[in-house]
């Protein structure tokens, strides 16, 4: 074995961390993407949900690192039947963001996500994924997602946002 096979790799601590991304959903997904870059399915159980438990234990040393916001993705979040506790339980400590299809935003889950934003001093951002400008494009992607029913004013985002979400320019605080 030569010496530079020898040498030591350096050890380099965490000391600080900005950012904490929490892959909640594991690789569990309602629709099938073209482009996921982890082929997230409602098949594909390569990676399982994250618990609540499982969560708050990272959000404790996160706390301990400084982490000053918190983003969730899957597979789709709201999958995971603990996301709203979830998200409750990080509000508590930063800001949240959730990258979603939007096509699990029922009015119940986003009553309960206005809910949230109300009690907490932190913003609760929810991105809808789009990946086209028409449905065309769009479904090319995302297969079964009606891309008028979710993006007309009308349709499924429209509604939920005018009863139970402010317009998303009044929810970052």
């Amino acid at each position: 074995m030569s010496s530079h096979d020898r040498r030591a790799h350096p050890d380099v601590h965490l000391r600080a961390l900005d950012t904490l991304w929490f892959q909640v959903a594991g690789t569990l997904c309602n629709i099938e993407c073209t482009h996921c870059f982890i082929s997230s399915s409602p098949r594909n159980h390569s990676h399982e949900m994250l618990s609540l438990a499982d969560v708050e234990r990272r959000l404790a040393e996160a706390r301990e690192l400084g982490v000053r916001e918190y983003y969730f993705t899957g597979g789709e979040p709201f999958m995971n039947r603990d996301m709203i506790p979830i998200l409750e339980a990080t509000l508590k400590q930063g800001p949240a963001t959730v990258l979603t299809n939007g096509m699990l935003l029922r009015a119940d889950v986003c009553r309960r996500l206005r809910e949230l934003f109300d009690a907490s001093e932190y913003s609760l951002d929810i991105r809808v994924s789009l990946d086209g400008f028409d449905r065309e494009s769009h479904d090319a992607i995302r297969g079964v997602i009606n891309f008028v029913e979710i993006i007309e004013p009308r349709g499924l985002v429209g509604r939920l946002l005018e009863r139970h979400l402010a317009h998303p320019c009044q929810m970052a605080r």
